[in-house]
Parts: C-alpha cells; sequence; structure tokens
C-alpha cells in the first residue's frame, strides 16, 4: 500500500495544488481590487517566501555536493569529522 502511494502521489498532489493556485489567484485579484495597499504587503511576503525557497536550495545543493566528494585523506579510528 505505501508503494502505491509513494508512485501515485503526483496524482494527488498535481490537482491540489491547481486548486491551491487557482485558490490563491483568485483571491490575490479580489484583494488588489478592494485593498490595493494589502496587495503590496501580499508581493514582500511571496518575495520573501520565493527567498527563502532559494536559499534553502542552493544550501541543500552545496550540502549534497559536499557529501558527495570523496575523502581528502586515510580515516583513522580515533579521527573525528
Amino acid at each position: 500500500m505505501l508503494r502505491f502511494i509513494r508512485r501515485n502521489i503526483a496524482l494527488v498532489v498535481a490537482p491540489v495544488m491547481a486548486v491551491f493556485a487557482i485558490f490563491a489567484y483568485d483571491m490575490l485579484h479580489l484583494l488588489s481590487r478592494d485593498y490595493p495597499r494589502i496587495v503590496h504587503s501580499v508581493y514582500f511576503a511571496i518575495a520573501a517566501i520565493v527567498l527563502f525557497g532559494l536559499f534553502y536550495a542552493v544550501i541543500t545543493l552545496f550540502g549534497c555536493c559536499r557529501k558527495m566528494r570523496p575523502a581528502t585523506g586515510p580515516r583513522t579510528r580515533g579521527s573525528r569529522d
């Protein structure tokens, strides 16, 4: 059962994300029409989330590349990494 869920999770996540995107677009449209000053703050929040995601991706990428490098010397029993 777990393998079936892992294999077909995209079939569930894709429609949920599409519904969320449509909902967010409609809410931003209503906000921009009724409260134009709030939309400016929402854009800053979205930019902060995007920057956080980019920073997280860069840190994860460099962390992944660091793990893939070969060891620089022989490991002894008492060495600490």
